[in-house]
């Protein structure tokens, strides 16, 4: 849940940056617009209007408002910029963090497997034995009904072991997938901020 969370505010933060920055390029060329539109003979325009100096007074306040607006702007932006990087940083701290995490629950998971591995093998081999054993032993002296319910309870075992062992690797597959699929959420994630950051 805290990993869809960062990767959504991230979202929501590259395309707030990529707002900004459009609109510092609109403020950039409103401003470029109307400084060159008053050249070193500007008075000759202002002629043609009824208070020249009044008009002239009201954009040259416009223009350094809006360079004040330009700086609040950039100001933003580069806020936003080094929270979004934060963001990324913490992401990849706890991706990292994820990661070994995944990996301590396989290996953990490839141990039990190996144990229970061993279990099985150790019961093929007692239940050979009890085989080998049941056709050694004369009819007479045997109780049968004892030695198959032997037999049949270590089949059982066997059979019981085995479907835990499936579901170990079923689950071993599941965390694989899992991790590939955040690895790959991830990288596809980094690439697309640091393209917004760094171009």
């Amino acid at each position: 849940m805290r990993l869809a969370e960062i990767l959504q505010g991230l979202a929501a933060k590259q395309e707030e940056l990529m707002k900004i920055e459009d609109e510092i390029l609109d403020y950039q060329q409103r401003n470029s617009g109307v400084k060159e539109s008053f050249p070193s003979d500007s008075e000759k325009l202002m002629v043609f209007l009824e208070n020249p100096e009044i008009m002239r007074a009201k954009i040259l306040n416009f223009i350094t408002e809006s360079d004040v607006r330009l700086e609040k702007m950039e100001a933003d932006f580069k806020e936003s910029r080094e929270k979004l990087l934060r963001d990324l940083e913490e992401l990849q701290n706890q991706q990292s963090h994820q990661s070994s995490s995944s990996s301590e629950e396989m290996l953990k998971n490839s141990k039990k497997l190996e144990e229970m591995r061993t279990e099985i093998e150790r019961n093929n081999c007692l239940a050979e034995k009890l085989r080998s054993r049941l056709e050694q032993i004369s009819k007479k002296d045997l109780d049968r009904g004892l030695m198959i319910r032997r037999i049949m309870e270590m089949t059982g075992s066997i059979q019981k072991q085995d479907q835990e062992i499936q579901k170990v690797i079923m689950e071993n597959l599941s965390v694989q997938r899992e991790l590939k699929w955040l690895t790959q959420t991830l990288h596809r994630t980094f690439n697309t901020i640091e393209e917004t950051l760094f171009r």
